[in-house]
């Protein structure tokens, strides 16, 4: 498997993060599926255990999403 990454310097997520997002989210949808819905978990558990466990990531979280539509 071949992995690149790439790194964007923002003093915040905007526009540059947005492209990035876009760019690379057909690859991420489909390692997300490719097991089948039932190998990951929901939105909702998600969402429940980052403000359960990481609730500092939830700012920034949030505006992630936000951005990405």
């Amino acid at each position: 498997m071949k992995i690149d990454f790439r790194a964007i310097a923002e003093p915040q997520p905007g526009p540059k993060w947005r492209a990035l997002c876009e760019q690379q989210w057909p690859s991420y949808q489909r390692w997300f599926h490719s097991e089948g819905d039932a190998a990951r978990p929901t939105y909702a558990e998600c969402v429940l255990n980052l403000k359960q466990y990481m609730p500092e990531l939830m700012p920034t979280y949030e505006c992630l999403t936000d951005l990405a539509g």
